[in-house]
């Protein structure tokens, strides 16, 4: 792995290198002995020891196919919103208990994270779906979604993995006014401190106004003067009526 100085951002030929390794690092995730060999069936077995090992033995679990299936729900939703009878209806899995404490031990072996909408009411974060995000993109790409299939959803799901190395409550913005909700909400004793939107390509003009009105909307809602979308090459800042944005690649803010 080759050392970086912090100026490279700005030669390009480093940069052409970073997002090189960026870009590997989305496919291959960050397990040090796939970075080290490049052997991705190890992936593979990652994934089977955690679901066998982590999950069905520990708590004794007697319907492995149901959780797996529940698993590989989850990994083709990563990002989306979902909630107990949604994924009920879709798996064929009636039990929402079960469904429930299936869910609850992904996120205990640390497969999986999930986090709720933001709402002043606890009640209404309760109550409303959980989003979910996989602990590593290798894992994600190795299991056959690949990185040009899914390129939203991939940085989406890198930077919460980024944020929460930071953050310890993440949340995903309600919607406001219909024009659709932002991607964390960033909260510290119950105020709202970033609001965070992901976008990888904003070269067509329909998808930037999209995301951009989600996170003015939000902004005003909350009554902040600033907002971020991160993005895979956009770099910028823009001032409106609301508040600034700041469009940043991901791979650069991150690589602090």
């Amino acid at each position: 792995m080759p050392k970086f100085q912090k100026n490279d951002v700005y030669d390009q030929k480093r940069k052409i290198e970073i997002k090189k390794i960026f870009t590997e690092y989305l496919e291959n995730g960050g397990f040090p002995e796939i970075i080290k060999t490049g052997y991705r069936p190890l992936l593979q077995e990652y994934f089977k020891n955690i679901i066998y090992r982590d999950i069905v033995l520990r708590y004794r679990i007697k319907q492995e196919a149901s959780l797996r299936e529940i698993t590989n729900f989850l990994l083709t939703n990563t990002g989306t919103t979902l909630s107990l009878e949604e994924i009920s209806k879709m798996t064929k899995i009636r039990n929402l208990t079960t469904i429930k404490n299936y869910i609850k031990h992904l996120k205990d072996s640390f497969l999986f994270s999930v986090i709720p909408v933001y709402d002043y009411s606890i009640k209404k974060q309760i109550y409303n779906p959980d989003k979910t995000y996989i602990c590593d993109l290798g894992i994600y790409a190795e299991l056959g979604f690949k990185f040009s299939q899914n390129n939203g959803k991939i940085l989406e799901n890198f930077v919460f993995n980024e944020l929460q190395i930071k953050h310890h409550k993440i949340y995903y913005g309600p919607k406001i006014e219909k024009n659709g909700e932002i991607d964390f909400v960033i909260a510290e004793k119950n105020k709202v401190t970033e609001l965070i939107q992901v976008c990888f390509d904003l070269s067509n003009p329909k998808t930037e106004e999209r995301e951009i009105t989600a996170l003015l909307n939000t902004m005003k809602h909350y009554k902040l003067k600033q907002g971020t979308i991160f993005t895979n090459d956009t770099e910028k800042e823009k001032e409106y009526p609301e508040g600034k944005i700041s469009f940043i690649p991901a791979w650069k803010h991150f690589l602090k």
